[in-house]
């Protein structure tokens, strides 16, 4: 009979140890899988710059070109969507929304 337990309390004792092992080497895994991603596999979805554009005057009208830093930073006079309502005045300075 003890020899029965003693192989029970091997078996138990020695599965214990390989889940510790095994959990301690997923969790390794794991942590490392994480820190090689922010370091190797950032991916920046999007970019910030401190531009600014200077809009004076709206007669270009609508267009579908985009303003480009530094050609476009002054001296652009197009938009790229108008709604209704809204009116262009004293030669395109200005714009009106109407009542």
């Amino acid at each position: 009979m003890k020899k029965v337990i003693r192989k029970i309390n091997r078996f138990i004792f020695t599965e214990k140890r390989d889940h510790l092992v095994l959990f301690r080497l997923v969790s390794s895994f794991l942590i490392i899988a994480f820190v090689v991603n922010l370091f190797f596999f950032n991916s920046q979805t999007s970019l910030g710059a401190t531009y600014t554009f200077v809009q004076t005057n709206w007669s270009g009208g609508i267009t579908a070109n985009n303003a480009v830093h530094p050609t476009n930073q002054t001296g652009w006079t197009q938009f790229s969507a108008s709604t209704t309502g809204m009116t262009m005045a004293n030669a395109g300075a200005d714009l009106q929304l109407l009542l």
